[in-house]
């Protein structure tokens, strides 16, 4: 029996990358796709995209539109200075800025990555990030004054001596995306609250 033409995508570009894997894999029910590249939720699944490329796990194919392609190495993936442009679905090269260069991810080994890293999260306890990540937003849901971020966050190095303050600053965003409209005002000012309606 004929098959007829197939479509199944093998390479994605990086805008379809975050918006079909590793966004709904990084916040499962609360992802949404085409979310605007300054989201704080596709700030964190970026960052997600850039781990799993920085690993060599993964294959990936970059040219500047010459047709002439090239495989993207860990190396060059974990370089300060390659940068994914979500909003022109592309990637660039520096130190000093290069043409935009196509970017193609294989779905099969992003699938395949992103599901070994799930197993292995879901045997192993949380970690100090996701810990810390918890802790936020219980002190950042209580009603009343919110702490502020100086009172917060030598507090929770001290909890997670382990934790950097990138890592923190890191659980912060997690904390915030995670919250959603609820993470609004993080100034430590009070959270105003309905009045009761008399009877």
């Amino acid at each position: 029996m004929p098959i007829g033409e197939i479509k199944d995508r093998f390479f994605l570009s990086p805008r379809e990358a975050i918006d079909e894997i590793v966004g709904p894999a990084t916040h499962g029910d609360a992802w949404q796709k085409q979310l605007p590249a300054g989201n704080d939720l596709v700030k964190i699944a970026l960052r997600n995209l850039y781990t799993v490329l920085q690993g060599g796990k993964i294959t990936a194919y970059h040219h500047a539109f010459d047709g002439h392609e090239r495989q993207l190495t860990a190396i060059e993936a974990a370089n300060e200075f390659f940068k994914i442009d979500l909003d022109r679905n592309c990637c660039l090269f520096g130190p000093i800025e290069g043409p935009p260069r196509e970017l193609k991810i294989s779905r099969a080994d992003l699938v395949a990555f992103l599901d070994s890293a799930q197993s292995a999260d879901e045997a192993q306890p949380p970690s100090d990030l996701e810990q810390c990540t918890c802790w936020l937003i219980e002190r950042l849901s209580t009603t009343g004054r919110r702490p502020l971020n100086k009172e917060l966050e030598p507090e929770a190095l001290q909890r997670w001596p382990k934790l950097s303050k990138r890592q923190y600053k890191n659980a912060r965003g997690n904390a915030r995306a995670r919250m959603g409209k609820a993470a609004t005002d993080f100034s430590g000012r009070p959270r105003l609250e309905k009045p009761a309606h008399s009877g």
